[in-house]
């Protein structure tokens, strides 16, 4: 009985589809071109296209998760042309995306062609451009000690150019080499030890001598002199004392 009744109900509203139906339609019904198929309620009627049939395969390849996101608004489908990608929304990827935006036609064509790359840079670094002379100063860097770097940042010290055979030359402290020759002995070592320091002219002797306390001539102007009357007096001096 009630399966009649359902019989019933459905020839009635199939009667009321087929008068709503245009003569075309109708014509293209009984031609089986078209056909009537029974639509749910929360269904719907699509044309059917490639774009279409991608869409369903799409949804048809969800996990029930993934519905429930596009249910709730949480997710949603969205056209990717070839050679387009889908990224997690977030600050890092948002960065990337602006990297790649600020890039100009040739800068990403290096990047197609792999002649450059996208790398993460931190806020303590900086790009530079690859050359010798920075794989040069990177060697250097990475031979210094902990004190040393230390030294560089609180600019106590600094990385200069030194051509072939040209060499550093450290500013002279005349206090620490009059202190260094006040403690050696006998003569031969204090002459040694200032000659070997190249460094040291006219003008510096005189002030090492100062600091310790002796006075040499006005008329002496050569180094070899100057070594060696500093050396006799410190030793005369160091003798005297004793």
């Amino acid at each position: 009985m009630e399966l009649n009744q359902a019989y019933v109900a459905l020839a009635s509203q199939l009667q009321k589809v087929m008068k709503g139906l245009t003569a075309e339609e109708a014509l293209s019904v009984a031609l089986g071109e078209t056909r009537l198929m029974l639509v749910r309620s929360g269904e719907q009627v699509l044309p059917k296209s490639r774009a279409v049939d991608n869409a369903v395969k799409a949804l048809s390849s969800l996990a029930p998760d993934d519905v429930s996101q596009v249910e709730q608004g949480g997710a949603a489908l969205r056209l990717v042309r070839a050679g387009e990608r889908v990224l997690p929304k977030s600050r890092t990827f948002d960065t990337a995306v602006k990297a790649v935006n600020s890039l100009s036609p040739d800068d990403i064509g290096l990047i197609e062609q792999r002649g450059a790359a996208l790398k993460l840079v931190r806020t303590t670094e900086r790009v530079l451009p690859k050359s010798k002379a920075l794989d040069a100063a990177l060697r250097v860097l990475n031979g210094l000690t902990p004190d040393e770097v230390e030294m560089v940042e609180r600019k106590a010290a600094s990385l200069k150019l030194v051509r072939p055979h040209g060499k550093v030359v450290y500013p002279i402290n005349h206090v620490e080499i009059a202190e260094e020759v006040s403690r050696l002995e006998p003569e031969s070592a204090i002459i040694k030890y200032l000659d070997s320091d190249d460094r040291l002219k006219p003008a510096d002797l005189r002030k090492i001598a100062s600091e310790l306390g002796i006075v040499v001539p006005a008329s002496m102007k050569a180094t070899g002199d100057m070594e060696t009357y500093i050396a006799r007096n410190l030793m005369a001096y160091g003798m005297s004392s004793e």
